[in-house]
Formats: structure tokens, sequence, C-alpha cells
């Protein structure tokens, strides 16, 4: 058996990355990504062991993470920032952060993109969805340009489950 691994604070979301055998996780406390390597020897040991010394810094209260088929990015929900946190597989750096409350063609005085809760990639890697919960809207990111569709109200609130979005 591997000794612990000392992660972030307040770990409650894992996402295995199978393409690149890693181990994300979402450390909400202390607004982090820690990443694990998921090394296998020829016997089919198993010796994981930090990829980075220090957790990757995100926004304010993440709560879940996507990745991507194809292994070049990590998507994690910020629910305290209402944003989205993009990392950069190969670097393990925040590339760039969207902002899911500045939307534009939306009444003024709507709420938009508040509460990100949940987060899943398309198979192809095109795109990521976001489940807003405390606004009640979805968001479908283009995952090439980092560029957020238009909003998608929800009848009523999201809720996650099992990795997939669901609306009731």
């Amino acid at each position: 058996m591997a000794a612990p691994l000392a992660v972030g604070a307040g770990p409650n979301f894992l996402r295995f990355d199978a393409t690149l055998r890693r181990l994300y996780v979402v450390n909400t406390a202390g607004n982090s990504v820690s990443v694990i390597a998921h090394i296998v020897d020829t016997a089919g040991n198993c010796t994981p062991s930090l990829l980075t010394t220090t957790p990757i810094t995100v926004g304010a209260q993440p709560t879940s993470m996507a990745v991507l088929a194809d292994g070049t990015r990590a998507y994690v929900t910020n629910r305290g920032s209402n944003s989205v946190s993009v990392i950069d597989a190969s670097s393990l750096q925040v590339r760039k952060t969207i902002d899911l409350t500045n939307v534009i063609g939306l009444a003024s005085g709507a709420t938009a993109g508040l509460g990100p809760i949940s987060i899943d990639a398309a198979p192809d890697s095109s795109r990521v969805y976001t489940a807003n919960h405390d606004s009640g809207i979805r968001f479908s990111i283009v995952c090439r340009r980092h560029r957020r569709l238009p909003a998608i109200p929800a009848n009523r609130r999201p809720a996650p489950l099992l990795g997939l979005i669901l609306f009731w």
C-alpha cells in the first residue's frame, strides 16, 4: 500500500484523466487543485506521486472539474467566484479564467452564471457544460477558443448526478 499523499485543504471532488493517467483533486477550502500521477509498474503495482509540489490555485470555492478526453485541458467550476478556471494539462498552470456572470444580451437585472457547481466535457473535447445552481442557467463553453455560448435557462435548479448534468 502506498503512503498517504498530502493534497490541498478541503478535498471534495476527484476526476481521473485516463489519457494522461492522472488523478485531479479539487480542494474546495484551499481554492486549489492537486494533481497525482498514477504510475503502474510492470508487476501491476501503483505508485502514486504528486506532480506539483504545491496545489494549482484556481478561483474561490472550486466544486468540480472536467477533463477533456484529448488530455489537453482541465476545467474547474469555482462557485465562490462564479467562474471556470482552465488548466493546461502539460504545464499544470491556469491559462484562463472564464467569468460566467458577464453575459451579453441578458436582460438588465437578470442573473447568470451564479453558483457553478457541476461541469462535464463532451466526448469529442469540443465543449464543456456547466450547471449554475444559484441562477438556474447552464452554459456551453467552446473549448478551442474558450468562448462561452449563450446561456440556456433551466426550468428548475440544475443538479449534478454521476458526472452528468441533469435538470429536475
